[in-house]
């Protein structure tokens, strides 16, 4: 997804934002941002977007939420993501994929704000079409962040 889609898409999102507001969060992240919309009491889809100056990565991410609800302050996922990635490194550039799976924690602090960290191994792969370089392996990942809940959540 091109990076001036995300401001049309933010901008659509919140048009609806009043109908939905009680599934939605907004997600802050190191590097990154994403908007969750829980669609289930355990089903939860993501739409995030990661960026630094050498690589960008867009995607989706998808929650299975085991434990949580109930008065719990303390919920435990698992999940997977998918990324459309691009790189510049040197004198190459181009684009790629990455799949990740994870599991992880995540800590209501109040009804409307939490914190989360997951972990897990992605597999990332990546193409530069000028010189026909590509590169692709196994990767360990660490995600950490704080989760506003626009109308906060039953915990």
């Amino acid at each position: 997804m091109k990076p001036i889609a995300w401001p049309i898409l933010a901008s659509i999102l919140t048009c609806f934002l009043p109908l939905y507001a009680g599934d939605l969060s907004l997600g802050l992240n190191y590097p990154g941002v994403g908007l969750k919309y829980g669609l289930s009491d355990h089903v939860s889809a993501e739409l995030r977007m990661q960026y630094d100056p050498d690589a960008q990565a867009y995607g989706l991410r998808g929650y299975w939420h085991w434990l949580g609800g109930g008065g719990r302050r303390l919920g435990l996922y698992s999940g997977l993501e998918a990324d459309y990635v691009t790189f510049r490194h040197e004198d190459l550039s181009g684009p790629g994929y990455a799949v990740l799976g994870f599991c992880g924690v995540e800590y209501y602090v109040v009804s409307w704000l939490s914190v989360l960290l997951d972990v897990g191994p992605a597999w990332v792969g990546v193409y530069d079409p000028v010189s026909g370089v590509s590169a692709a392996g196994l990767e360990f990942v660490v995600n950490a962040g704080v989760y506003w809940y626009f109308m906060g959540v039953d915990r």
